[in-house]
This record gives structure tokens, C-alpha cells and sequence, in this order.
């Protein structure tokens, strides 16, 4: 796979770093060994990558969360006025 970081082909290296990416999720710094053999610029596009996704995914568990506080006061709402009338 490090290899194909050579690749003439923007696709193929780029598969590369979503591949490495995916990797480092579940792995974390347990990867770097096998990192190091990136040259630094192969290193910060996999880094700024990772970066990119542990935002995307905090702001799509806190998306998750205010929606169901939303839907959990909307349920509270509901429960009141049933009890009301």
C-alpha cells in the first residue's frame, strides 16, 4: 500500500490516504510505526485527512444528540398536554 503512495494516478494515491485514514481510526498512534515511512508531506495529507473526519463525526454525534434532546422535550411536551386534558 505504501507503494501505491508513488503512484503516478491523483486516484490511486488518494485511495491510499483514505485507506491509511481508515486504518488509524480503530489503531490510532499504534499505526505510526508504519507511518514513518511517508515522506512529511505524504504524513500532514494523511494527518489533516484524520483531523477531517474525527471533526465530521463529533459534530455528527453532537448533530444526534440535539436531536434527540429535541425529540425527548417534544415527548415531554406531548406527555404535558395529554395530562392537561
Amino acid at each position: 500500500m505504501f507503494e501505491a503512495f508513488r503512484n503516478p494516478s491523483a486516484d490511486i494515491r488518494k485511495a491510499v490516504v483514505f485507506c491509511l485514514v481508515d486504518l488509524y481510526m480503530p489503531f490510532g498512534n499504534d499505526l505510526n510505526p508504519f507511518l514513518s515511512t511517508l515522506t512529511a508531506t505524504q504524513l500532514r495529507l494523511v494527518t489533516v485527512y484524520v483531523q477531517r473526519l474525527r471533526k465530521a463525526r463529533k459534530e455528527e454525534q453532537e448533530g444526534s444528540r440535539r436531536h434527540e434532546e429535541k425529540e425527548d422535550q417534544d415527548h415531554q411536551k406531548d406527555e404535558d398536554y395529554e395530562s392537561y386534558h
